[in-house]
């Protein structure tokens, strides 16, 4: 399922981040990159520029045979462009039968984190997988009055999206699912969408079933991340 250099080939993803790539849907792509996935950003190009033509995405030729779109909750407050294209994106990976997932951002420095939280729970419905950020499971546990243990499973028994999950380095992963729950360790070290970019690098190769999820959390939280260029 790996290739002979512990990468894992063959898993395409197709990433609507900023262009200056320090949102939660860049950098779980540039990880994914690093073990190997084949990563096409929507938006080329460095600095803060959100301005450009949405309408002339090419959704379908975007997505292709990507196994994932990778957005995150930040990305639809950037402009209005950026809110279009981030709706179209879903609406598009739908058709295309492309996996969404929603980074769910860490809200430090983000007064508006309330609103973009409301944004992913207005397309929720479109989302295969939602990771939270553990600084973004805080926020959303205070601000909607859950513990943050019940939270993940409050979400998804909710929303009834597939797959919902978090990670820290201390406790582990924690992916909550129609069948229950799945709790993994990992090693010291592995950052949130470190953890994240292993699982969906490795989930396709083994489904989406309990002993699918199961190995995938474990082996995302084993990737050896030191000398990864």
């Amino acid at each position: 399922m790996e290739d002979s250099d512990g990468s894992v080939g063959n898993i395409g993803m197709v990433c609507l981040g900023g262009p200056n790539r320090i949102d939660g849907a860049s950098k779980t792509c540039i990880n994914a990159s690093k073990l190997g996935a084949e990563v096409r950003y929507i938006l080329e190009g460095e600095g803060h520029e959100w301005s450009f033509d949405q309408g002339g995405i090419e959704w379908s030729k975007e997505l292709g045979p990507a196994h994932w779109l990778v957005n995150c909750s930040s990305t639809p407050l950037m402009s209005e462009n950026a809110m279009g294209a981030w709706s179209a994106s879903m609406t598009f990976a739908e058709l295309e039968g492309t996996k969404t997932v929603m980074v769910i951002d860490s809200p430090e420095g983000d007064s508006e984190f309330g609103s973009s939280w409301g944004l992913v729970i207005e397309r929720i419905r479109q989302i295969h997988l939602i990771f939270v950020h553990p600084n973004a499971l805080r926020a959303i546990s205070a601000a909607e009055g859950i513990p943050t243990s019940d939270l993940l499973e409050e979400i998804r028994s909710r929303s009834l999206v597939p797959i919902v999950c978090t990670y820290n380095s201390i406790s582990g992963s924690v992916i909550e699912h129609a069948l229950g729950r799945i709790c993994a360790t990992s090693n010291s070290g592995i950052e949130p969408l470190q953890w994240l970019a292993g699982l969906l690098c490795h989930l396709p190769k083994v489904g989406s079933g309990i002993t699918g999820l199961e190995e995938a959390a474990m082996v995302a939280g084993r990737k050896k991340w030191a000398g990864l260029k």
